[in-house]
């Protein structure tokens, strides 16, 4: 995946439930090629706490979920969801390109 962003031109936008926390190397990779919104806005814990089975995390709970824009991609608005929509806590992000 970190490749094949290499060679997309921007503008882009990547989003996801990785399920992969923000100190790994995959991470890292993205953050070099990319603005990490989830990272920028200081969320740290994008599990549900009332759904998601694995307990043991809480708190603090981890981030896992991300929103990635290039630079040219400006950012009107970003916030968690704190709904219940699934184990996950919803990213929602109003952009201007």
């Amino acid at each position: 995946m970190v490749d094949y962003l290499k060679q997309v031109q921007p503008p882009f936008i990547l989003t996801g439930d990785f399920n992969v926390r923000p100190d790994t190397q995959l991470i890292k990779n993205f953050d070099t090629l990319a603005r990490n919104l989830t990272s920028e806005h200081k969320i740290t814990n994008t599990l549900n706490a009332q759904t998601h089975r694995a307990v043991e995390i809480f708190p603090p709970g981890i981030a896992v979920d991300y929103i990635y824009i290039t630079d040219d991609i400006k950012v009107n608005k970003f916030e968690v969801i704190a709904e219940t929509l699934s184990d996950h806590l919803g990213l929602q992000a109003e952009l201007e390109i």
